[in-house]
């Protein structure tokens, strides 16, 4: 009886510390939703001051499969990635957690036409080949013919 009093008070305990805790809400932030912009319309917001080239899978390389990922950004008004969302890969995870990682670390200076710094939601398309990468034909089914 003493250690379930005990356990129920050190759970109260931490459940306080828990929600007492500050904490970021991405979700109540107001993006622009530039999903469906050129880029020339995202560059009126953003400009990508650093961009991280994601890892080339070892495996991949050595058998020259090529492949894509699409992934939706969150910018925040820090110029920096608030989240990351996967929207379709090929293959299917393969080239995901590199390029989630990659663009994690990207980092955009507010554009002279966003004095406010307003956060964006923007899509992002990273493709991996290589030279007599052999399958190609997959690829431009799956990823397009941009390079």
């Amino acid at each position: 009886m003493k250690l379930a009093l005990i356990l129920c008070a050190f759970a109260f305990a931490i459940s306080g510390c828990q929600s007492t805790s500050p904490q970021t809400n991405a979700a109540a932030t107001q993006y622009v939703d530039l999903t469906q912009a050129s880029s020339q319309e995202m560059a009126s917001y953003w400009v990508l001051k650093h961009r991280e080239e994601p890892r080339y899978p070892v495996e991949m390389a050595k058998n020259f499969e090529a492949g894509c990922v699409k992934l939706l950004l969150a910018i925040n008004a820090d110029g920096k990635v608030d989240y990351v969302k996967l929207l379709q890969s090929y293959p299917q995870d393969v080239f995901d957690f590199a390029s989630a990682e990659a663009v994690g670390k990207w980092r955009w200076t507010a554009a002279s036409s966003n004095p406010q710094h307003q956060p964006v939601l923007t899509i992002v398309d990273l493709s991996f080949k290589t030279s007599g990468s052999r399958n190609l034909k997959q690829w431009q089914q799956h990823c397009g013919t941009a390079s």
